[in-house]
């Protein structure tokens, strides 16, 4: 191999497997600290393939921790409606009522969520430099690309479910000349009067179909916004963390 000139964190050998993502934060950290201390990481460095592989760990993390929520969510609103009892019923106060939907947010939505605490607190302090904001906007795009799309198909499937699937079609399943029917009358599942009160239940529970369809968008927009505005703030500071770094070096 013949000798060339200094390479800046990066080399052109192909990488036997992905980074992870803490590998990514920590690299994307290194390009930061030397910016910092006033020594410009050229921007080449970055190399082209690794343009894709930061888009692909962040929308890997955004779209992955979005399918598990929108499989949880209906179940979520669910519970908080008393529609399943695993907390049981009865009247709450409005702040265990905030308490109880609060907690099912975080439960709904943990994966994103964890992904976004770690893009706040150890991206968002380091983003300064060309380098490290070009990596890091390549990460965070990745990301919010995905959870925008799982959010999109998400609120597409509610929405298919809402008008495939309404409490009309559902009775007919259970007490019509259906297979179904016919199927739980064979096994003696349950006699007419229990499917009624299925139906009643599935009434109950359908508008919850729109509701999370806005919870599910409302959270993508959420995340994303405070995300892009974390960004902004650390720059901010980042960018007098510098300053004084300059002047400390000037006076010393």
């Amino acid at each position: 191999m013949g000798r060339g000139g200094p390479i800046f964190l990066e080399t052109s050998t192909p990488r036997e497997r992905p980074q992870s993502l803490i590998e990514v934060i920590s690299q994307i950290q290194q390009y930061a600290t030397i910016e910092f201390y006033g020594a410009p990481v050229p921007v080449e460095s970055l190399l082209l393939k690794n343009q894709s592989l930061l888009i692909y760990t962040g929308f890997k993390g955004g779209a992955g921790g979005m399918l598990l929520g929108v499989v949880l969510l209906p179940l979520s609103l669910a519970v908080l409606d008393t529609l399943v009892p695993v907390f049981g019923g009865g009247p709450k106060t409005a702040l265990a009522a905030l308490y109880d939907r609060a907690w099912s947010f975080l439960m709904t939505f943990f994966w994103p969520l964890g992904y976004w605490a770690l893009f706040v607190t150890q991206l968002a302090p380091w983003y300064y430099g060309p380098a490290p904001k070009r990596a890091i906007n390549w990460l965070c795009a990745g990301w919010i690309a995905g959870i925008t799309l799982k959010a999109v198909l998400g609120a597409i499937a509610y929405h298919l479910l809402l008008f495939l699937v309404p409490p009309a079609r559902v009775q007919d399943w259970l007490l019509g000349d259906t297979p179904l029917a016919l199927l739980l009358t064979l096994l003696g599942v349950a006699d007419p009067l229990d499917r009624l009160t299925w139906v009643a239940w599935y009434e109950r529970f359908y508008p919850i179909w729109i509701s999370a369809s806005g919870w599910l968008l409302g959270t993508a927009a959420g995340l994303s916004l405070t995300l892009v505005l974390a960004l902004a703030w650390g720059h901010r500071r980042a960018a007098r963390r510098a300053q004084w770094n300059t002047l400390y070096e000037v006076l010393g």
